[in-house]
């Protein structure tokens, strides 16, 4: 008797065990397809970015030769650059002087002669000063001469530096000297690294 009961009792434990195995067997074979599933999720997402990188490397490949193009403009007109702000300063000096000579053309007043024009710039950081030497017959038109001058656009600080009285064909005339900036022309300084430290 006490055998058949081990028996029935080895069979309960030989059942539970069974059970035991399907259910680590089933487990593991979930935990298989998962890793399955997984991997193949990964793999997929692998494939679309290696896609994607070499459709992007296709892109890039395609706009090289743009790219190329652009570079190469670059450094044509980076150095090109100076002789264009030298060609547009020029051509900016160019017409302020036609402007000052058009208005001098137009604003001596009759019997006045100007005998002399010179200029000079003593800095770059300086402006351009233009000193006019003339002939008038009388202070007063030698004065609206002065006045005349101030109104162009192109001329600041005009002032009359001298005047005296000077015998011309046995006719008595004022020679007179005046001086004036040409606008635009003084250059700002340089700017130094104790200046930018300064500023710091």
């Amino acid at each position: 008797m006490p055998l058949i009961n081990l028996i029935h009792e080895q069979r309960q434990a030989l059942r539970a065990n069974e059970r035991k195995g399907r259910i680590a067997l089933a487990g593991l074979l979930a935990s298989a397809a998962v890793s399955v599933g997984a991997w193949g999720t990964i793999w997929l997402q692998s494939e679309g970015a290696r896609q994607e990188a070499a459709s992007l490397q296709a892109e890039v490949d395609k706009l090289k030769p743009i790219q190329q193009a652009i570079q190469a403009s670059e450094i044509q007109f980076n150095s090109l650059s100076p002789r264009l702000a030298t060609l547009q300063d020029a051509a900016m000096s160019t017409q302020r002087w036609g402007r000052v000579m058009n208005h001098l053309s137009h604003h001596v007043p009759t019997g006045v002669w100007l005998t002399q024009m010179k200029c000079m710039q003593p800095a770059v950081t300086d402006p351009v000063t233009i000193e006019l030497q003339g002939l008038a017959p009388s202070q007063e038109l030698a004065s609206e001469f002065i006045l005349r001058v101030q109104a162009s656009e192109d001329l600041e600080n005009v002032v009359l530096k001298a005047t005296s009285g000077d015998q011309v064909n046995e006719r008595q005339m004022i020679r007179f000297e005046l001086k004036g900036d040409l606008v635009g022309t003084a250059k700002p300084a340089p700017v130094t690294e104790a200046d930018s430290e300064e500023t710091k």
